[in-house]
């Protein structure tokens, strides 16, 4: 009996793995310039539903908690402004607005996870957000920060049901662009006479292909780093090589 003990262990790390390593691999990607943490989260069973146990990332942003996991995307968690350290103390009741039947959470320490495969920022799962704030970070730490930078966030008609996006817009010597996570590494001029509004940029970056057209967009403005030289020892490994050239739910991926 003691091989198929062994065997049931394995698999068990096994799926742990496969449940937690998208949100680990978020956390790697944003590099220790944000506060993140990894929680483990018990959903109650119920008529419809099973009890079901995943993994999200917990992470700050611009005065924020935000919420990442690999099935649902990037939703804000921080219910009001002005409340971050409040709202690290205590997530509990901000985890019960935007997980139906929470049971109970628990902090994963960082010596926990099974180790994640490096993988390229694309591949991360419902995560256009977070490869988002890491490609800017990538700007900045190869030492070509743009003159600043926002978020687009936009979504589809409700009753289309397509989920949400993100791309990153930024500003650099007088020229515009957008980074697409899913629509490759090089990021796209944006044409001078288009107007700078979250809308209209919206609809001129949306991929297309399993996305309806744009139908609401907003900015969420991003504080540039001024430097992230020696302070991310993960990026490379993590996101799958060196950074490539450059020319509240909120996201789906």
């Amino acid at each position: 009996m003691a091989w198929w003990c062994g065997l049931g262990m394995v698999l068990a790390g096994s799926l742990r793995a496969d449940l937690a390593g998208p949100a680990w691999r978020a956390r790697a990607l944003l590099g220790p310039g944000h506060w993140s943490q990894v929680v483990r989260i018990e959903r109650a069973r119920t008529a419809f539903v099973p009890e079901r146990v995943h993994y999200a990332l917990i992470f700050e942003l611009e005065n924020r908690l935000w919420y990442y996991a690999g099935d649902e995307g990037t939703q804000s968690l921080s219910l009001q402004s002005g409340r971050l350290e409040q709202d690290k103390a205590d997530l509990e009741p901000l985890l019960r607005a935007v997980v139906p039947g929470l049971r109970r959470y628990s902090v994963q320490a960082s010596g926990e996870p099974v180790p994640v495969e490096p993988g390229p920022r694309e591949s991360l799962p419902q995560g256009c957000f977070i490869a988002c704030v890491a490609f800017l970070q990538s700007l900045v730490a190869d030492g070509r920060p743009p003159d600043a930078a926002r978020l687009v966030a936009y979504y589809g008609a409700p009753s289309v049901g397509s989920r949400g996006h993100t791309v990153l817009y930024f500003e650099r010597e007088g020229s515009r662009y957008y980074y697409d996570p899913q629509g490759g590494p090089t990021p796209v001029p944006i044409p001078d006479w288009l107007a700078d509004d979250a809308l209209t940029i919206a609809r001129f970056s949306a991929p297309g292909a399993g996305h309806a057209p744009p139908k609401r967009a907003v900015f969420l403005a991003l504080q540039v780093p001024s430097s992230l030289r020696g302070e991310w020892p993960e990026r490379d490994r993590m996101a799958g090589g060196p950074p490539p050239r450059a020319g509240a739910g909120i996201s789906g991926g």
